[in-house]
Formats: structure tokens, sequence, C-alpha cells
């Protein structure tokens, strides 16, 4: 069973990525980047309201100055969007190519536009997810205690152990984090009691694997 397990986990996470993937480039070509700057704004006014503005500043200070580092002084967007330059005009003929592809060079600047803002959504995204790390040992390390000790009472004893409940828990172990990451690049509004939530829900399926966990092991 577990071999088999873990092809299926395997395959879970191969077709997931590429769905990730697709999916990703789909609303880079398609979304509207005025309604994509609504969202990023409101998902932010809202994490203000629950983290409170001290912190949500500090994540988001951290998320900026990684962002910075990484794009902004290594001139990464700026080469980005020199692509986008119309070339020098020699003569007539430079001058019609460049007006016949002046729509293309403004659709292509307006998506790079968009990738760079859920690129540096993203960082902001994880930065704020990192605030909840207290909350989730809190949360996290009694569901660990718990399941080993259950699982001690049921290999002492005659508690019985469902290898459906142990997979399931499994599955769903390895499945939550491409969810997680597939809302992390997602264009949509976030509800800012989102990772508080996938805790809680991981803290389960982590205590459900452990506490089903076959007895002879």
């Amino acid at each position: 069973m577990s071999s088999t397990a873990t092809g299926r986990e395997l395959t879970l996470w191969k077709w997931g990525l590429i769905f990730i993937a697709c999916w990703t480039m789909g609303y880079v070509f398609l979304v509207k980047e005025d309604w994509l700057v609504r969202q990023v704004e409101e998902e932010r006014a809202q994490t203000r309201l629950v983290l409170g503005e001290g912190a949500a500043a500090r994540a988001e200070g951290n998320a900026r100055s990684v962002w910075e580092a990484t794009f902004v002084h290594s001139h990464v967007i700026e080469a980005t969007f020199k692509i986008m330059e119309p070339g020098k005009e020699a003569d007539d003929t430079d001058a019609k190519v460049n007006g016949f592809l002046s729509p293309v060079r403004d659709w292509a600047a307006t998506r790079l536009r968009v990738c760079w803002t859920l690129l540096y959504q993203l960082f902001v995204r994880i930065a704020v997810a990192s605030t909840w790390w207290t909350y989730a040992l809190v949360v996290a390390v009694p569901f660990i205690i718990d399941a080993f000790v259950s699982r001690k009472i049921k290999a002492a004893g005659f508690g019985m152990t469902s290898p459906h409940m142990y997979v399931l828990g499994r599955h769903a172990m390895f499945a939550m984090p491409l969810f997680a990451f597939l809302l992390l690049l997602s264009p949509i509004q976030l509800p800012a009691t989102l990772t508080p939530v996938l805790i809680v829900l991981m803290s389960i399926a982590l205590w459900t694997s452990i506490s089903m966990f076959a007895k002879r092991a």
C-alpha cells in the first residue's frame, strides 16, 4: 500500500504542478490589469484589518526588501521592459514596422506588468503567511503529540486503526501544499484568515496519518 500510495502522491504532484503552470500562464495572459490592482489593494486592506497595521506593515516591508534586492536593484524588471521599446527608425519602413508592432508591444507590456504584480503579490503573501508561524506551532504541536499518544494506546491495546483514514490523511498532507501554492499564485483576493484555516486542516491531516498508522509499525 505504501508504494502504491507514494506513486499516487507523486502523480498528484506531477499533474498538480502542470495544472498550476497552465493556470498561472492562463491568467497572466487574460486577467485585466486594473481588476488585478483592485484585488491586490482589497486583499492588503483586509490583511491590515486582521493582522493590524504594524504586523501587516512589517510583513510587506520584509517582502519589499527581498523583492527590491532580487529584481529591482539587479535591474531585472527594467531589462524585461526594455525588450518592449521600439527600435530606431532609420527610414519609412522601420516607422511602418514600429507602428504595426505598437499594439503588440502595448499588450505585451501590460502582460509584463500583470506578471510582475502577481509575482510581487506572491512575495507579500509568503511574508504575511510567515507571521502565523507561532500560531502554527501552538496548533500543530498538540495535534502531533495527541496523534503519537493515540497511536501508542492503540498499539498497546485493542484499538483499531483505519488504513483508509491513514491513506486519506496522507494524501491530504501531500495535496494541501499544492492547493496552498495554487492559491498563493492566484490573482483573486484571498481572505486574510486563509493561512490559519490551512494550518488547522494540515494539522488534522497530520493527526489522521499518524494516529491511523498500522499498529505493527
